[in-house]
């Protein structure tokens, strides 16, 4: 399974730059400009993971992944900034890569366990969710009709 990455980047060295990087590493790849066109995107639904740049246009990325954690949605969040913000991993994000790792090898690992942990997150709250109602067997409803 290819994993579809949403790429948030209005810096063209570093769209062309990270694009090249992402496709590398097996990633299949969106770009937008912005963080309002992040977020439109992201609603259709088909991403594992956003890649948000901290300092995007019309929307920061922090807002989007503020966002898109409102909606419950336990979709893999990893911001890419020069400067990361590393509290963001308690409100949300579950990767911090900051722009001047070279080493393709870390950026793709880090994306991977991004991956990895909203797929442990979403596996924890369907077992969490209340199962509906047991399927009566042929003896519960001849007990109940007795």
């Amino acid at each position: 399974m290819k994993i579809k990455i949403l790429f948030a980047e209005n810096d063209e060295f570093e769209q062309e730059f990270g694009v090249r990087r992402l496709k590398e590493c097996g990633f299949n790849v969106s770009l937008v400009e912005d963080g309002q066109k992040a977020w439109d995107e992201y609603q259709k639904g088909c991403y594992d993971v956003l890649l948000l740049d901290g300092d995007i246009p019309k929307m920061r990325g922090e807002e989007v992944m503020r966002l898109v954690r409102e909606t419950g949605d336990d979709i893999a969040i990893v911001m890419y900034s020069g400067l990361p913000d590393y509290s963001l991993l308690n409100e949300g994000v579950d990767e911090c890569i900051d722009k001047g790792t070279r080493n393709s090898q870390e950026v793709e690992w880090r994306i991977k366990t991004a991956f990895r942990r909203s797929q442990e997150r979403k596996e924890m709250n369907r077992l969490k969710t209340p199962k509906t109602e047991k399927r009566k067997t042929f003896w519960d409803r001849f007990k109940r009709n007795s």
